[in-house]
């Protein structure tokens, strides 16, 4: 089976719109803004830190062109802490398993409509979602994996640990 980098590599393409969403005061849901605030935007790299309202962002994103939009936010899926998956829009259930007003499936319903991007949803799972402030060990080993993935595709750099 392959692993989430190999197929996320494979589909990346052009301007890549990367929407990290997540509460950073509910421990590893704040995985989403760790990321956005220590990866670089670039030419081929649009972020956008939308926190627990992506559908706030829907016009920028839409503006920013994007080939391929990638979310990236906490699902509990029943794996081990710290895991990443690559998953499909049509995959995702419509019942919520987040922490935002609006259901992931639905916000990339409204990009799809809007945008002729590929859409794709890397999700990371948790081991605690309570609130408090910090991702735990396993979450932040997978979030560093996710900034040095984007850090080495393209032109993309990672700024400096910030947390």
């Amino acid at each position: 089976m392959e692993n989430w980098q190999e197929s996320l590599k494979k589909r990346l393409k052009g301007k890549v719109t990367l929407v990290a969403c997540g509460n950073p005061l509910r421990t590893d849901d704040g995985l989403g803004s760790f990321v956005a605030e220590n990866l670089e935007p670039s030419e081929q790299l649009a972020i956008f830190s939308c926190e627990t309202a992506p559908e706030n962002f829907l016009s920028p994103i839409v503006k920013s062109e994007p080939q391929v939009v990638v979310v990236l936010d906490t699902a509990d899926f029943g794996a081990s802490p710290g895991t990443v998956r690559l998953v499909e829009p049509e995959d995702i259930m419509e019942t919520d398993f987040s922490t935002h007003a609006m259901s992931p499936s639905l916000f990339m319903s409204a990009v799809k409509e809007r945008t002729l991007a590929d859409l794709l949803f890397l999700a990371v799972q948790p081991f605690s979602t309570q609130f408090g402030e910090g991702l735990t060990p396993e979450v932040k080993k997978a979030a560093r994996d996710i900034i040095g993935f984007f850090s080495k595709y393209g032109k993309f750099s990672a700024k400096g640990d910030r947390q």
